[in-house]
């Protein structure tokens, strides 16, 4: 079997378009774009504690794109490997930051976060348990081409009776690691 397809036109290329061989400012033909035009990648090894009932910074844990044209796109795509402690029934709550604005929002409450990981308490009081994977994506328009910083900021509900924690987990006097990894790409736009 054979497929018959169609290449989209490209715009053709003048004089300024190439430096030293190479093909520098080309543009896309109309109807052409949704292309990956730089990928950042942040990966967090260490480990990270909080009972913070306010959102606050993953330390290491973002990661910054300065786009090259204020109508391309961003897409972020990450995991968090989450625990929490086991004194009570906590509430783990996580929001996507750009700079300093939650940028993927429900339509509940605006206090909690976007992304929820919910952690039961257990009988063995005091450890880190139930570690889990907690992932996101999300497509964003910042409109900018200045150096964008793309983050994650998580809150526990129950403040010093709860605790999230960031690649760590103990379990019956075992200790379990893991990386937390955040991913920025540029998308052009459709023209």
């Amino acid at each position: 079997m054979s497929y018959i397809g169609k290449f989209p036109t490209a715009v053709p290329l003048t004089s300024g378009d190439i430096t030293n061989g190479i093909i520098t400012s080309a543009k896309l033909a109309a109807g052409v774009g949704g292309k990956v035009l730089q990928v950042v990648q942040a990966t967090k090894t260490n480990t990270f504690e909080s009972t913070s009932t306010s959102f606050v910074d993953i330390t290491d844990y973002n990661v910054a794109i300065t786009p090259s044209s204020s109508s391309n796109k961003v897409l972020i795509q990450g995991f968090l490997t989450v625990s929490g402690n086991t004194w009570s029934t906590t509430g783990l709550y996580f929001q996507l930051v750009r700079g300093s604005t939650n940028i993927l929002t429900s339509s509940g409450s605006s206090n909690n976060g976007t992304f929820v990981y919910a952690h039961e308490a257990s009988s063995e009081s005091g450890s880190k348990k139930g570690i889990s994977p907690c992932h996101f994506s999300f497509l964003d328009s910042p409109s900018t081409t200045s150096a964008t910083t793309y983050k994650v900021q998580g809150k526990t509900s129950t403040g010093s009776n709860g605790e999230f924690v960031i690649n760590y987990m103990e379990q019956q006097g075992v200790n379990f690691t893991g990386t937390s990894s955040i991913i920025a790409m540029e998308i052009s736009a459709w023209l």
